[in-house]
């Protein structure tokens, strides 16, 4: 790769270009476990698993030509802490709550000025 970062292919250009604020092209997990985790032992998980792909410490940076697809570039302040929040949900807690709160975050656009995989808080 090259300090200009990586083109996007055809694809992810045209998805990228699909969102707006009526058509939001995200995609969104839930990991619903049996007992608590230990906050810190996910952080390193992700880190050792995740970040392994070099697409998730990177941003989105536009072309100015026309008709060129935007690309890839390496965050330079890339900050693993910054994308993994650990939230308690309001009472009840309980699935309706848990529900609400995912409905909240996926009707939120995203904020293409950061990394792409997280839009908390």
């Amino acid at each position: 790769m090259t300090n200009r970062g990586t083109p996007f292919s055809n694809v992810d250009a045209a998805w990228l270009q699909m969102e707006d604020p009526t058509n939001l092209m995200m995609m969104t997990g839930v990991i619903i476990l049996d007992e608590p985790i230990d906050f810190e032992r996910l952080k390193h998980v992700i880190a050792a698993r995740l970040l392994a792909f070099g697409r998730f410490t990177q941003r989105v940076v536009p072309n100015h030509l026309p008709l060129r697809n935007p690309r890839w570039e390496p965050d330079p302040v890339f900050d693993l802490g910054a994308h993994l929040h650990h939230v308690a949900l309001p009472p009840p807690a309980d699935d309706e709550t848990l529900q609400a709160f995912i409905s909240d975050l996926m009707s939120t656009a995203l904020d293409f000025s950061k990394l792409l995989w997280s839009k908390y808080p």
